[in-house]
């Protein structure tokens, strides 16, 4: 029996841009603007910039034309880097689904 997500070189691809967007911010990053109630308006704009927060939508809403395997990626890996996993979902939910920010 086969996994549910397959490895294929896309998702190296995007493990690859993925890390090195997160390895660019550190855990003072985060303490600081979690102890001010900043935000981390800078890692949202550079995962956008490098097309991963759209990475599951349809290429003609200016996705990626990707699935859901694909969003995995990027939330595993940021959740494993420095990165709050609940930030995480959250953002993904409110712009991708629409739903009320809880951040």
């Amino acid at each position: 029996m086969t996994g549910l997500i397959t490895d294929t070189s896309d998702h190296r691809l995007i493990r690859q841009s993925t890390a090195a967007i997160a390895s660019r911010y550190g855990h003072d990053y985060y303490a600081e603007r979690a102890r001010d109630g900043g935000h981390i308006a800078e890692l949202w704009a550079d995962l956008g910039q490098a097309g991963l927060l759209g990475v599951h939508l349809p290429e003609q809403y200016g996705g990626g034309g990707a699935g859901l395997a694909d969003l995995w990626f990027v939330t595993r890996l940021m959740r494993t880097a420095p990165v709050s996993r609940e930030m995480v979902l959250n953002y993904v939910a409110s712009h991708s689904l629409g739903l009320p920010q809880s951040y």
